[in-house]
C-alpha cells in the first residue's frame, strides 16, 4: 500500500489521543477511529500465531533417542537403539497429550521396546487388546499414541 503511513503509536498514545490513529493516504489525512484495543488485540492475535507457528515448526523436528529412558510428549521421539524406553506417566500428561515413536530405515534393525510405565502400571491399548509394552521388530515405522490423562495410551 504505497502512501499508507501510520501515526506513530507512543506518539499517538503520548499526546492522550488514545482512541484515534491518524492515516496518511496520498497525502491528506483521513481520521479512522480504531480503539487501541481493537489494534492490540489484533497484535496479539498475530503474535500469539506467531508462537504456535514457531511451537510447530519446532515439534516437527524430531528428537533422536539414545540409552533408555523416557520419551518426550508431545514431540516425534526418533529411537536410534535396541534399549528399552518408557513412555510418560499417563496422568503427568493433560488428556490427549499424544506422543510420536519414529523408527528410520537406519535405525531399524535395532528393534527397540517400548515400555507403558510400570511403576504405577498404565496401559498401551488399539482396539482389542491391552500390552504393556511394544517391540519394534518390523523395520521403519513410526506411531502415535494419545493419552487419556489418566492410565493408558492408545492408538
Amino acid at each position: 500500500m504505497a502512501g499508507v503511513q501510520l501515526k506513530d503509536l507512543d506518539e499517538a498514545l503520548s499526546s492522550g489521543d488514545d482512541d484515534l490513529l491518524h492515516i496518511q493516504t496520498e497525502g491528506s489525512f483521513v481520521d479512522q477511529s480504531i480503539k487501541k484495543s481493537v489494534f492490540l488485540a489484533s497484535f496479539l492475535a498475530e503474535f500469539e500465531q506467531l508462537k504456535q507457528d514457531i511451537a510447530d515448526s519446532l515439534n516437527a523436528i524430531a528428537i533422536p533417542q539414545t540409552g533408555g529412558g523416557t520419551l518426550t510428549e508431545g514431540r516425534i521421539n526418533e529411537i536410534q537403539d535396541s534399549l528399552g524406553y518408557f513412555l510418560p506417566k499417563a496422568d503427568s500428561v493433560p488428556a490427549n497429550t499424544t506422543i510420536t515413536i519414529l523408527i528410520t530405515d537406519k535405525f531399524a534393525a535395532e528393534a527397540p521396546t517400548i515400555f507403558a510405565n510400570t511403576v504405577i502400571p498404565d496401559t498401551i491399548k488399539d482396539e482389542l487388546n491391552t500390552y504393556s509394552g511394544i517391540l519394534f521388530d518390523a523395520g521403519a515405522v513410526s506411531i502415535t499414541l494419545i493419552s487419556d490423562g489418566v492410565s493408558e495410551w492408545r492408538f
